[in-house]
Parts: structure tokens; C-alpha cells; sequence
């Protein structure tokens, strides 16, 4: 794992924050006239809290990997467009770092989170270069993003005229730029031109100089420009920029981020499930052998866990014959197979926690217990270990399934099993 400690310097942007084994990662792009520190540091109070390190504390988002994206902005950024901005975005996302680590753009899931102009930037991104994210899984949270234009920047014209700054000229409520750019998305959405692409988009419910008694008539973004593409949320207590300033779990904009996630790629596993895997995984990684599926299994037969209550529940002392089993193949057949060497891989890329995750909906869970994922892995049809424990049980294996079930919080065992 490859993780920056501190927070970035003033100034720089296209850098991994935080680099791990996940096949997602999550790319921060800020706005106009700001940077990847300034745009997401929160100092309310006299706390300091960076969105980016909340994302990386936050169990609920699957332990993603965080970049750092942003462009080229200042008052006098003369000809630097839209255009330029989103070059620059796609270098970073393209280029490998000096370390030659690998790059946003070579993971399965990205997911933007755009303040303000970033949003612009990010679906000139996705338009212009559409191919690069076609087999992709895309999501874009879109803040404050002034989509058709901002009519506070045409109050703010004569000081952009005078640098001649191309961005701040292209914020120009339904300029031509922007104008162009929203038929163009709308019309990549409507042909799902990038096919798993998900959205949601929210504004800010107070000015900048906001007074408790006196009423806001004037926002930076406009409700209508903010929400265009998606469903759009109202973002209470917050103004333009504070709406990407979280203080902490609870602030609107982390909660938005986390019911998104949870939404379109479904809920982690509660954290003793997570310990439990994690260890699984060194345990293969150390033995530089391939994860299958005997080795998840006898990672959730642990003695005393779910499992070998289920199974033993059956049948007696079934659960540590299994467990022997399993051990048996991992020490001994799978070495000597020459099935190849362990590869890294992302839990939530394969199909049983998939199924899991689907069955944790299902139940309106907020997690996949060790009970959800072991449902879900005997419920896998092509797998060898399972097909041993069905073939073990025999006719049995009906009650282990409906002893699976009925262990559900608030349903009582069976009697008399």
C-alpha cells in the first residue's frame, strides 16, 4: 500500500493520496480558482478535516483508492480552456507517476467527485474522450456545478474580461461553450455511449454571505443549473464551498457520497468479516498461491464462526472434517497442481460477494455479515468446494440452507436442529 501521510502541498494536483489493492478509486477534481488542498480542507473551528482522508476512514465506501485530480487555474490563466483543463485531468489519469505506480484510469470502478467547475471539466472529460471509459464503471457526484453557467459570473464578467480568463468566461450563464457541452452529455447519457456511468447532483442551500434572518436571492450556482443530469440534492447549511468542506461523517455532502456508493456498489462487509478475509488473503499472498474458493471457505469455517454452528447444527463435528479438507487441498494439492502464483484482486470483484452484497439488499442490511456471504458462496453454481460440501450433506444440505435462513436477525432457529 502506498499512501500519502500529509496532506498535499499548496498547489498540487494528479497525485495518489492514498494507493491500495481495491480495483476502485475515487478522484477528487476541484474548481475554479482552488487546488486539491484548499477545495476539500474543512477549518471550522479550528479542526481540520480533509474530505479525502474521511473517504479513506469510512468502512461503508469499501476502502476505495483516492486521487488527487485537478488542472491548471488562476485569475490569470489567460487561454487556458475547458479544453486544456481536461487534458490535463486525462494526463494525470493516464500518465504513471515517477514511482511508476499504476494509474486512476487503470481501475475497474472510477468515481468522480467534482466541485463547481471540476464538474465541467470532468463530463468535457468523459464526452471528449469517451472511449477510454467505455468499459469502465463510471460514477460522477457532481457539487455546485454550475452545468448551464453560474449568473453570479456574469456579475464577475468585467474582471474576467480584463484577465482575459478563459475558464471564468465559459461560467457565463448558457454561454455557447456550455450550451454545447450539455447537449453533448445529455446526448452520451442517452445513448449510454459509456454504459455503466451512474450520477447524482447537488447545490448548495445558502450564499456565500449568508445571514440567519435574512433571506438568500442569490446563490454562486443556481438549483437549475446544479441539476441537469441526474437526481439533484439540496445540500442543507452549506454555501458554495462549504459544501465540499466536510466536518465529518455527518455532513451532507459525505452522507450524499456514502448512500450513492451503497446505492450503485453495494454495502462492505461488516468489520470483523473484513479482518477475517483480509487475513485469508495475506495467508495466500505469503504462500504466493492463487485465491479459489477453499480457501474463502475455510477462512469462514473458522471454529466458533457462522458456519461451523450452521453445519454442525446438521451434522455434528461436520464443520472441522470440512475444515481438514479444505487444509488438506491448500497445503498440500494446490501447490503441487502448478496452478500458478497469487494475484491481487479486489473483493468486490468477485461473484459470490457480489450475490452477497445483492442478498444484503435484499434484506436491508447495511453490511454483508458472514451469514450473507455464506449463502452466497454455497449458492455458487461452478464451484468445486461447494459442490464437495453439497455432495457431503447430501439431501441434507436442504436444512443448511433453511438453517442459513431462518438465522436470520429476529427469526428463531428451528426447533429441535
Amino acid at each position: 500500500m502506498t499512501t500519502s501521510p500529509a496532506l498535499p502541498p499548496k498547489g498540487t494536483n494528479n497525485l495518489w493520496y492514498l494507493l491500495n489493492d481495491s480495483s476502485s478509486v475515487i478522484v477528487f477534481v476541484h474548481g475554479i480558482l482552488s487546488d486539491s488542498l484548499g477545495c476539500w480542507l474543512s477549518k471550522e473551528e479550528g479542526q481540520t478535516t480533509y474530505w479525502p482522508h474521511l473517504v479513506t476512514e469510512d468502512a461503508r465506501l469499501q476502502h476505495p483508492a483516492v486521487f488527487l485530480g485537478g488542472f491548471y487555474t488562476a485569475v490569470d490563466a489567460g487561454k487556458y480552456d475547458i479544453a486544456d483543463c481536461a487534458k490535463e485531468l486525462l494526463n494525470g489519469l493516464t500518465v504513471p507517476d515517477a514511482q511508476l505506480h499504476r494509474t486512476p484510469l487503470e481501475q475497474k470502478r472510477i468515481v468522480f467527485i467534482c466541485h463547481s467547475t471540476g464538474g465541467i471539466v470532468v463530463r468535457y472529460l468523459l464526452t471528449r474522450y469517451a472511449d477510454r471509459f467505455r468499459e469502465k464503471e463510471v460514477g460522477l457526484i457532481l457539487i455546485a456545478s454550475p452545468s448551464y453557467g453560474s449568473k453570479l459570473a456574469d456579475l464577475l464578467g468585467g474582471l474576467v474580461s480584463f484577465y482575459d480568463n478563459q475558464l471564468g468566461l465559459h461560467l457565463k450563464w448558457g454561454n455557447d461553450v456550455l450550451k454545447n457541452l450539455d447537449d453533448e452529455f445529455k446526448e452520451l447519457l442517452d445513448r449510454k455511449t459509456i454504459p455503466r456511468l451512474v450520477g447524482i447532483e447537488a447545490c448548495e442551500n445558502h450564499f456565500v454571505l449568508h445571514r440567519k434572518f435574512l433571506p438568500d436571492k442569490r446563490f454562486v450556482v443556481e438549483r437549475e443549473s446544479a441539476g441537469r443530469y441526474f437526481t439533484v440534492r439540496m445540500l442543507k447549511d452549506t454555501d458554495h464551498f462549504s459544501t465540499v468542506k466536510p466536518t465529518g461523517f455527518d455532513h451532507p455532502a459525505h452522507k450524499l457520497l456514502v448512500e450513492f456508493w451503497l446505492r450503485h456498489y453495494g454495502p462492505p462487509f461488516v468489520r470483523d468479516l473484513q479482518d477475517l478475509l483480509d487475513a485469508s488473503k495475506e495467508d495466500m499472498r505469503v504462500r504466493n498461491l492463487p485465491y479459489f474458493t477453499p480457501a474463502l471457505l475455510l477462512a469462514l469455517l473458522h471454529e466458533n464462526g457462522f458456519a461451523s454452528s450452521v453445519l454442525n447444527s446438521v451434522r455434528p463435528d461436520s464443520a472441522k472434517e470440512l475444515r481438514d479438507r479444505f487444509r488438506q487441498y491448500l497445503d498440500r494439492e494446490l501447490p503441487a497442481s502448478g496452478s500458478g502464483a497469487f494475484q491481487e484482486f479486489d473483493w468486490f470483484d468477485r461473484d459470490d460477494v457480489r450475490r452477497a452484497q445483492q442478498f444484503a439488499l435484499e434484506e436491508q442490511a447495511s453490511s454483508v455479515s458472514e451469514r450473507i456471504l455464506f449463502k452466497a458462496v454455497l449458492l455458487s453454481p461452478d464451484s468445486r468446494a461447494v459442490g464437495q460440501i453439497k455432495q457431503f450433506f447430501g439431501a441434507d444440505v436442504n436444512r443448511v440452507m433453511a438453517e442459513i435462513d431462518q438465522r436470520r436477525v429476529g427469526i428463531p432457529p428451528t426447533p429441535g436442529m
